[in-house]
């Protein structure tokens, strides 16, 4: 049976950058075997795509929509679906 695949993209508002948000969003997604990337915003957002079994993907949401970092603050989080799937190799914190 074929995992299905789900790809989103996140544009995360709040206190989100300086306070280790993207190596924690990073880490989380390394433990749910998914594959994308994370960066800051010029405008202190932190913007993330994600794209794995939908299972996954869908505990990565839940887990960034509540804050991963103990110094984080997560107001608002801005989720779109990615279609077609993007083929990232691994995940990846940007610059």
């Amino acid at each position: 049976m074929k995992m299905t695949q789900k790809a989103v993209s996140m544009k995360v508002t709040g206190i989100v950058q300086g306070v280790g948000f993207r190596w924690v969003a990073q880490r989380i997604a390394n433990q749910l075997h998914l594959n994308g990337f994370v960066r800051n915003n010029p405008d202190g957002t932190v913007y993330t795509e994600v794209v794995g079994a939908e299972a996954d993907v869908n505990k990565y949401i839940e887990m960034i929509s509540g804050g991963p970092s103990p110094s984080s603050r997560v107001d608002h989080v801005e989720i779109h679906t990615l279609n077609p799937l993007p083929d990232y190799k691994e995940f990846k914190v940007t610059f």
